[in-house]
């Protein structure tokens, strides 16, 4: 390589590469020779662009870093972005879902009304966007027993219902209650006991459920709210009425006080309010008030032997739902519960006698005698029955089909519980008889038949008390419950019977398979079951 400072024949230290020196060269040389001193300056220029090259390293250096920490925040935004475009996309998706297969067919159908489908259009998108369920009222409540629950969604500009008869509660929410577009959630919680303190409790009584109701929006119109009640007969409606409390305990009570409005028919069990606000509501009445009672046989059967075990509960009337939830609570929660009959009484308690009329087959005892009720025990809410008692069969041959009757001393009605053990059973444990704690299962036996009157006939009820079954209840359901109730007023009925109605009614197929499963044989020629295979060979 060529040193230009070595052609001249000068030798500087400076003129080799640091790497060509010998220690001795590294000393630094001073001079006033002019090309020396030219030669200085050259190097001083270098060594001032090297500087400022150096600071243009520097700040690119500093641009990259700051580029990169700029990269990395997007790359974390767009992360975090994943999860909304896709929501995004879901929504795409479904309001593609909602308008080909829902709101395109629905078009054609309100072509005339464009303002329908805008509504509907409106409600949909509310749903499936905008709806945010309400707070968990259960869960506030602190020390309430809960029974039941129930939602309702009320959309603003719809006229909604609710008629929860099973738990006595009736909803009847305007259309102009809610603002047009508002969708809200009521929740409701039936309940029976709590941390209560009730206004005058030693000369009022709780006739009714308490009804917990909240709603996460606020109405704009007040609201119908039906509570069902016991009271037999509404004389004098001073002697009834409504009382409220607010969900925040004060002292860890809830305080319920009197309410200045309601009012109550005398045709109809149920109590009315208006209101805005919601919160805890009840009906109460005077203790001297007459409530509803009734009375249900339930029982159970061992697994071992025809050996019964009975017991005759009286209690206040409520919805039917709210009575099953109640008494299965009660300690019969495997125990089955006829239909209830009304009860009467005489004086202030009731005696179940205990007997056998006569026969020494059936041994009957009381579980804990004497088996008495005090009619006070069940205005105070007490529903566990002192009236049980055990039927067991002493015969060696099959149990006498006859039923047993023990007289009830101080009722004016019923006078006397006539019981059919449940189910007399062959040896193979075959049911012959029906008992009425087997509603359900007859019922769900009438799952196909839709020939109700037809059916009526077959099973020996006369023409006219088919017809008012008919007239007086609309649904089919019901008249299928309200005809075996029928049915079994006239006394201890057979599987035979029941299978021979079926059969008439050409449910032949059906009939075969209840023939089968509890052989329950019968002439078809002495039936007159003509157009079916033959029920006794149990063919289908």
């Amino acid at each position: 390589m060529w040193y230009p400072s070595i052609a001249k024949g000068i030798v500087s230290p400076r003129a080799f590469p640091r790497s060509l020196r010998t220690p001795q060269e590294n000393v630094i040389c001073t001079t006033t020779d002019p090309g020396i001193t030219k030669q200085s300056g050259k190097l001083k220029n270098v060594e001032e662009n090297i500087a400022k090259k150096d600071l243009e390293i520097a700040h690119l250096k500093h641009k990259i870093t700051e580029q990169e920490k700029m990269l990395k925040k997007r790359r974390i935004d767009v992360i975090d972005l994943i999860p909304k475009i896709l929501l995004a996309r879901i929504k795409s998706r479904l309001a593609a879902y909602l308008w080909n297969s829902v709101l395109t067919p629905t078009q054609s159908l309100l072509a005339s009304n464009k303002l329908a489908l805008l509504h509907l259009l409106i409600f949909t998108i509310l749903i499936c966007f905008s709806y945010q369920g309400s707070n968990n009222l259960k869960e506030s409540l602190v020390g309430v027993e809960i029974l039941a629950s129930n939602k309702l969604l009320v959309a603003g500009g719809q006229h909604e219902r609710l008629h929860w008869d099973d738990f006595g509660i009736k909803l009847d929410i305007p259309h102009d209650a809610l603002p047009r577009g508002v969708l809200a959630e009521i929740v409701i919680h039936v309940s029976k006991s709590g941390p209560y303190v009730l206004p005058n409790s030693q000369e009022w009584k709780m006739s009714s459920a308490i009804y917990w109701i909240t709603s996460n929006k606020d109405f704009q119109k007040p609201i119908l709210l039906g509570i069902w009640h016991n009271i037999n007969d509404i004389k004098n409606v001073s002697h009834i009425r409504f009382i409220s409390a607010e969900q925040v305990r004060e002292g860890n009570k809830y305080i319920f006080r009197k309410l200045a409005t309601g009012y109550f028919l005398s045709e109809d069990s149920y109590g009315y309010i208006s209101l805005l606000h919601f919160s805890g509501f009840c009906i109460q009445a005077s203790r001297d008030s007459d409530s509803k009672l009734v009375g249900s046989l339930l029982h159970k059967s061992s697994q071992s032997g025809y050996k019964f075990e009975y017991s005759f509960l009286i209690y206040e009337e409520r919805p039917q739902g709210l009575s099953q939830k109640l008494i299965s609570e009660s300690g019969y929660t495997d125990w089955l519960i006829s239909p209830p009959v009304i009860v009467e009484f005489q004086s202030e308690m009731i005696q179940l006698v205990i007997n056998t009329n006569g026969t020494n087959q059936w041994k009957v005892m009381a579980r804990f005698p004497p088996a008495i009720c005090y009619k006070k025990d069940i205005i105070d809410g007490i529903v566990i029955s002192n009236m049980q008692f055990f039927a067991t069969w002493k015969g060696k041959s099959k149990p006498d089909p006859d039923p047993i009757t023990l007289n009830l001393q101080g009722a004016k009605r019923p006078e006397a519980l006539i019981i059919i053990p449940e189910a007399i059973k062959d040896p193979l444990g075959n049911t012959e008889l029906i008992s009425p704690t087997q509603l359900a299962n007859l019922v769900l036996h009438l799952s196909e038949v839709n020939e109700i009157l037809q059916l009526c006939l077959f099973m020996g009820i006369s023409f006219p008390g088919c017809e008012k079954i008919q007239m007086e209840h609309k649904d089919i359901d019901v008249q299928k419950i309200v005809l075996i109730h029928k049915w079994f007023e006239g006394g201890p009925r057979m599987w035979s019977q029941f299978i021979r109605a079926l059969a008439m009614i050409k449910k032949c197929k059906k009939a075969a398979e209840m023939a089968r499963e509890h052989k329950a044989e019968f002439s078809e020629t002495d039936e007159a079951v003509l157009s079916c295979p033959d029920l006794g060979k149990r063919e289908l």
